[in-house]
């Protein structure tokens, strides 16, 4: 009896253990990096250090829209996902690197080519990679309320928002809970957002100082799914 009893709860401990997860830094759309670049490394790393990725359930989907019986739809039909990376020191200067490489220049003339591009000296960007199986209109950022929030809670909106273009492609899976292939279409944009280095009170938003950063995707005053970068020494 006590055996039962102690086994019942090394079981209850390890299931807890189990349904705690992960600890927070470690979610996909939590990334703990630093202000200052690091020592050298290549850029798919700095990118995915960089880079957090979540999910937005579609505020345009509804089970009646879709053309799919419901056990064809891909169960992500209804979801967009979103990958966004925070362009500070460090990934600015992998991406000069890179470009230096790719492009025989010299790392002035490639980080000339971002200056004038994206305006590091009073700006940063975050850039957002959107997917989604279901409509190209829920790829619109006008869709969304998409705000920064630091670490007292103050909301930032962006300074401006560049919108690429929608790239649409036919794509082939198999059905879920069968191996029926049943085609879809994924539907992809590229976003950028700029947001002020130096806020309008004076206070620098990526600093030594900064504890962490929130990115919100809203819809309808809810929030829906957000990014956060936790900054460490």
């Amino acid at each position: 009896m006590e055996g039962r009893i102690l086994n019942t709860a090394i079981l209850s401990v390890l299931f807890s253990i189990l349904q705690c997860g992960q600890p927070y830094y470690e979610r996909p759309n939590v990334r703990v990096v630093t202000v200052e670049p690091s020592k050298v490394r290549p850029f798919d790393a700095v990118k995915a250090q960089w880079t957090a990725n979540f999910t937005l359930p579609d505020p345009l989907f509804k089970e009646s829209d879709s053309n799919l019986s419901p056990f064809l739809s891909p169960p992500d039909l209804g979801l967009i996902r979103v990958s966004a990376t925070l362009y500070g020191e460090e990934m600015i200067d992998a991406w000069v690197r890179k470009t230096c490489r790719e492009e025989s220049l010299s790392y002035t003339q490639a980080y000339e080519q971002y200056e004038n591009k994206h305006h590091p000296e009073d700006q940063f960007r975050i850039e957002l990679k959107l997917q989604s199986h279901f409509s190209e209109h829920s790829l619109e950022p006008e869709l969304w309320t998409i705000y920064l929030e630091d670490d007292q809670d103050v909301m930032y909106e962006p300074l401006s928002v560049q919108k690429g273009e929608i790239v649409v492609k036919e794509k082939e899976i198999c059905a879920p809970h069968s191996n029926f292939p049943i085609r879809i279409r994924q539907i992809s944009r590229t976003i950028d957002l700029y947001f002020p280095r130096v806020t309008f009170f004076g206070k620098r938003l990526l600093s030594q100082q900064t504890k962490y950063l929130r990115l919100v995707f809203s819809y309808q005053k809810k929030p829906m799914g957000d990014a956060k970068w936790v900054f460490g020494d």
